[in-house]
């Protein structure tokens, strides 16, 4: 029997799962095994019996014959039947490679292939718990060979090129190879975690060669999987003794936040030297330097890779932790402090007495010493196999809000008012960091350090419904109807449904929400979520139904200081929570200030004017708080550009005393009073 007839007898039994929507039930209950064991398993049995395997077992035995996968002890292949923690309406089989992780697939590269309740794909993907820092992604944009290599057969077999989720089921079928995201070798430097190489074929497509294809598709990629550096399992490259500054004074600083640097007053981005030679002339005429602070500098500009193990010390005879590099060297001119740091994911921290006396060096590279690692590794209970994935998903929300104003207790509870209510608005004057914060809030609920699922959009008096949701746009020849961004990211988020997505709307209250929101103004509520409240939108077609998703959260910030602006419309203002903001002149203000340089007297007398102006706002009739001024203008310190007298001077001389015009406009009295106090 042709495979592409066993693919098309698959695919039906995925549908009717998908019909009865088995897909849907509650995973482990009593109604999924009924389901499962009245509907799926009467047709996975006799398609058994007519074709000798199960249906996961048939693709797997695909990807087995496509490639002599035993001869090589690192590749492992697996199936994915309908029965998982759920009734699944798709099954798929990967190739991937062993490592030693619970789920080792889900931390591999995986060649694919799955069939789903319409059609079917395969190619390659990133296993879920492959991080955008993890080696084997940061390789391929690191070698041109295997650009080439994955070029060619994009280019050879027709694969399309894409961004989606990693182990995504979504299918796409209907795709131009003119919009393929790989099309030339500038475009790897983009290359991420949620690349697909895929070839799909929907159900009545599906070509009587097609067991063939995938052979051919699969062989044309292996090359991604057998690079040298899967033959350590992931394990770090490289051991490293490092100081963070003279007797590991900053060594709290990074720690907290994430990073190691180097300095000896080089102002020159080592990235751009090319040779040791010109690095030691540089050196020689920019500083007192020796030979070893050029060998430090070329080390950690060059030799230091991904995935090596950073061990901190204190002086000669201490270790206080280690952490595993996660980025490539950066340089950034503007920071007085830190302009050549790495990003560096600290996973212990303490005190522990050292193995012998430490070198003085900044940073030595402690490799070549196998016996004295093994002795570091033993006293700090460093892993052997430290999987580079792990060091960037963890989560820390005391990291992520260390550059917050508000304390831990007040942050946990607007995440979990923005989780129950599923709407919010942060409100309070200009400067008090509501757009800033509002990511963060979002990361908080998502336990997640990234931007990911986030889109931040503004309103203002010209924002329509059409650009929120849906409407018709001119093209060349007439009118076509165009999906807004609001639509857009509530599709993304009903194919993603585990993974929570958010819309950040800064500035709400500048837009028209009646007429942005239209008919949405019923289904944003946080119980009218869901497939079960679908509506028919203003431009769908009769049988288009549109529904926001449970997993979709919306938080909007609003500036209280604005008299232009007219209040919330009521009817939407029940739908959100109202979360007040002011200005935070408190001690991680001041602790914040003073890690970015800021003289201790140059805090006071900030804290001190601005609080003061901020009480004689407050107690003016006409105003009240929402129109105090907010602590982020004081955020922006840079050191190597200005200094701090002159920085202070500005933002009172072109930010604050205006708004202070603006405020009293009608009592210049009251502006020269003010003035005077914050400027003496």
């Amino acid at each position: 029997m042709k495979s592409s007839e066993i693919f098309k007898e698959i695919i039906q039994i995925n549908k009717i799962i998908s019909d009865n929507k088995l897909q849907d039930i509650r995973p482990r209950t009593p109604e999924m095994t009924e389901g499962y064991n009245k509907i799926a398993k009467p047709l996975l049995d006799k398609f058994k019996n007519k074709h000798g395997q199960s249906t996961s077992g048939y693709i797997k035995s695909i990807i087995d014959k496509s490639l002599n996968v035993k001869s090589n002890s690192n590749l492992k292949s697996r199936a994915f039947g309908n029965w998982g923690i759920k009734v699944n309406d798709y099954i798929w089989a990967s190739l991937y490679v062993d490592n030693d992780n619970e789920m080792p697939a889900s931390h591999s590269i995986q060649l694919y292939i799955l069939a789903g309740n319409d059609g079917i794909k395969f190619g390659f993907d990133y296993g879920v718990e492959v991080t955008n820092d993890h080696q084997i992604v940061s390789a391929v944009r690191n070698n041109e060979e295997l650009q080439i290599s994955i070029l060619n057969a994009i280019n050879e077999f027709g694969i399309y090129s894409m961004e989606i989720e990693a182990g995504s089921p979504v299918t796409i079928y209907d795709y131009n190879t003119d919009e393929n995201v790989i099309k030339k070798i500038e475009d790897f430097k983009n290359w991420n975690n949620k690349i697909h190489l895929i070839k799909s074929y929907k159900s009545n497509e599906i070509p009587y060669n097609i067991e063939e294809e995938i052979t051919n598709v699969i062989d044309s990629l292996i090359n991604v999987m057998s690079m040298d550096l899967f033959d350590d399992k992931y394990e770090s490259k490289g051991y490293w003794l490092y100081a963070a500054g003279r007797n590991a004074a900053d060594w709290k600083n990074q720690y907290d936040n994430g990073f190691m640097s180097i300095g000896f007053d080089i102002n020159d981005d080592l990235g751009k030297i090319k040779t040791k030679e010109e690095l030691e002339e540089l050196v020689e005429n920019t500083t007192d330097g020796s030979y070893n602070t050029s060998k430090a500098l070329w080390d950690f500009s060059k030799e230091i890779d991904i995935g090596d193990v950073i061990i901190s010390k204190k002086g000669r005879s201490k270790y206080l932790g280690y952490g595993i590099v996660t980025s490539e060297y950066k340089f950034d001119l503007t920071l007085n402090e830190h302009k050549h740091i790495r990003n560096v994911n600290w996973l212990k921290s303490g005190e522990w007495k050292s193995v012998g006396k430490l070198p003085v060096k900044t940073l030595t590279n402690i490799s070549q010493y196998p016996d004295y690692v093994e002795r570091i590794k033993h006293l700090l209970e460093i892993k052997d196999k430290i999987e580079v994935e792990n060091k960037v998903s963890e989560f820390n929300l005391d990291r992520l809000i260390s550059d917050v104003f508000i304390d831990k207790n007040e942050f946990e509870n607007i995440v979990d008012i923005l989780k129950a209510k599923k709407n919010i608005i942060l409100q309070g004057p200009a400067g008090v960091g509501k757009t800033f914060i509002a990511k963060k809030i979002a990361q908080g609920l998502k336990e997640e350090i990234s931007d990911n699922n986030i889109e931040v959009i503004q309103f203002h008096q010209s924002y329509s419904y059409e650009d929120f949701i849906q409407g018709y746009r001119p093209n060349k020849e007439s009118f076509e109807l165009k999906n807004g961004i609001f639509y857009e990211l509530c599709q993304k988020a009903i194919k993603d449904i585990t993974s929570p997505y958010f819309l950040v709307i800064d500035e709400i209250n500048r837009g028209n929400l009646s007429k942005i929101f239209g008919e949405l103004m019923m289904l944003i509520e946080f119980d009218k979520r869901g497939e079960k409240n679908k509506i028919k939108l203003t431009y769908s077609d009769s049988d288009d139904y549109f529904f926001i998703p449970e997993n979709l959260y919306v938080i909007g910030t609003m500036n209280t200081a604005d008299r232009s602006l007219t209040i919330v419309d009521y009817a939407l203002r029940r739908r959100f929570a109202f979360i007040k903001m002011i200005p935070k002149y408190n001690t991680k203000f001041v602790d914040f200030l003073g890690a970015k340089g800021v003289s201790k007297g140059m805090i006071k007398n900030i804290t001190d004017k601005m609080k003061a102006l901020n009480t004689e706002i407050r107690e003016d009739e006409s105003l009240g708080d929402g129109f105090e001024i907010g602590h982020s203008y004081f955020c922006g310190f840079k050191k190597a550009i200005m200094k701090e007298n002159k920085w202070f001077e500005s933002i009172l001389n072109y930010e604050i005393i205006p708004m202070l015009n603006e405020y009293w406009f009608d009592d210049p009295e009251k502006v020269e009073e003010l003035t005077s106090m914050i400027t003496n």
